[in-house]
C-alpha cells in the first residue's frame, strides 16, 4: 500500500518551475521513474530530481448543470446531461425528445427547455407547487392533471382554478414558470395576518387565500406574486401591485380591480383613460406610458385602494427593473 510522502523538489529557476498541484483530487498514485519533464514544452530538466512521481486524478463532476448527472461517454464532457425522464443536450439548449407533458404546455414548444429562460428556471419532476389541503396533508399539483379524489373541498378547488389558469394564455407562462422553478411554492387556504385577505409570504413562498379559494382572480393575483419573486422583482410596492392586478384583470377578462373609484375630478381622468388605453388597445409599443399613468394614480384613483390598503407602499424598489406583464401585450 503505497504512503503519501512530502518533499520539497528543487528546480532551476530561469528555465522551468515547480509541476502544477491541483487539490481536491480524487486519488494519488505512485509510479517509480527514470525522468522527468515538467512541462510539454520544456526539455527534461536536470536540475529538478524528486523521489517519486504523482498521477493526479482530476474529478469530473457527475452532477452539473442544473444538478443533473453528465452523460459524457458519448458526446464528450457536460454535452448531454440525463434527467430523469429524457436527456438534455446543453450545446443546442433542447431535449433530445419530446416533453412527455407536452399536452399541458400548449404555449411552450415540446422540445424547449425550463420555457428558454435556463438562467432563471430549472428543471423538475412535477411537484414544485404544492398545495395544503386539511390536517396537514399536501398535494403535489401537476399542471392539466384531474385532482385527485378524495381531497377537501377547498384543495380540490384550488386544484381547479390552477387548471383553469394553465387554460389561458398568460395564466400558462405564470404556471409554467413556477411550475418549472427549482423552488416549491405552497398554497394554503389559511390567511396570513386573520384579516381574510389573500397574500404571498416570499420568505416560506406561500400563497396564503384566506377563504378565497374559488375565486381564480385572487389566487391570479397572489400567484403573479410568487413570479415577481421568482424572477428577482420580488417586495412589496404600488408597481408590484400593479402588475399584479393587472395579470389579474387578464385572467378575469375585465380591468375591474383597476376601476377607477366614484366621485374623482376631472382632472385624474388620465387614470381612468390609461386603464381604458390598455385593456382596449393591448398595445405594447404605448404599454409603458399608460402603465407609468396607472401606477402614479393608483393610490388616488383605484377602487382597490379605496381604504387606503396600499398607502403606505413605496412606489417602485430598485430590483424592479422590467414590466413583466409587459409580455401579455401585443398587437395581435
Amino acid at each position: 500500500m503505497s504512503t503519501i510522502r512530502t518533499y520539497s523538489p528543487t528546480y532551476h529557476p530561469r528555465t522551468c518551475a515547480p509541476p502544477p498541484f491541483i487539490l481536491n483530487f480524487t486519488s494519488i498514485s505512485f509510479t517509480p521513474f527514470t525522468s522527468f519533464t515538467p512541462c510539454s514544452s520544456c526539455p527534461p530538466c536536470p536540475h529538478f530530481t524528486p523521489s517519486f512521481s504523482l498521477t493526479f486524478h482530476i474529478p469530473h463532476y457527475r452532477n452539473l448543470f442544473n444538478g443533473q448527472e453528465a452523460d459524457n461517454e458519448v458526446y464528450g464532457n457536460g454535452a448531454v446531461l440525463g434527467y430523469e425522464f429524457r436527456q438534455y443536450d446543453s450545446r443546442i439548449g433542447r431535449w433530445w425528445s419530446i416533453d412527455p407533458m407536452a399536452d399541458k404546455y400548449p404555449g411552450v414548444g415540446p422540445y424547449v427547455f425550463c420555457a428558454d429562460s435556463p438562467m432563471m428556471l430549472g428543471d423538475s419532476k412535477g411537484d414544485t407547487i404544492v398545495i395544503k389541503g386539511k390536517n396537514g396533508t399536501q398535494y403535489k399539483y401537476t399542471p392539466g392533471e384531474k385532482c385527485p379524489t378524495g381531497v377537501d373541498y377547498p384543495t380540490s378547488q384550488f386544484w381547479n382554478q390552477f387548471n383553469n389558469l394553465n387554460e389561458n394564455k398568460a395564466g400558462i407562462i405564470v404556471v409554467s414558470a413556477l411550475h418549472m422553478d427549482k423552488t416549491t411554492y405552497y398554497v394554503s387556504n389559511e390567511s396570513l395576518k386573520g384579516d381574510n385577505t389573500g397574500r404571498f409570504q416570499e420568505k416560506s413562498n406561500t400563497l396564503y387565500m384566506g377563504g378565497h379559494y374559488a375565486n381564480i382572480g385572487n389566487i391570479a393575483h397572489e400567484l403573479f406574486h410568487a413570479y415577481q419573486k421568482m424572477m428577482g422583482q420580488g417586495g412589496e410596492s404600488i408597481h408590484n401591485e400593479v402588475e399584479a392586478y393587472i395579470f389579474q384583470a387578464i385572467v378575469e377578462g375585465n380591468s375591474f380591480p383597476l376601476s377607477q373609484r366614484s366621485g374623482m375630478s376631472e382632472k385624474d381622468s388620465q387614470y381612468n383613460s390609461a386603464v381604458i388605453n390598455l385593456f382596449c388597445n393591448k398595445n405594447h409599443d404605448s404599454f409603458d406610458t399608460s402603465f407609468d399613468a396607472i401606477a402614479k394614480g393608483f393610490k388616488k384613483n383605484a377602487i382597490v385602494n379605496i381604504n387606503g390598503l396600499y398607502n403606505g407602499m413605496k412606489d417602485r424598489l430598485s430590483n424592479q427593473t422590467d414590466n413583466l406583464v409587459k409580455q401579455f401585450f401585443n398587437d395581435d
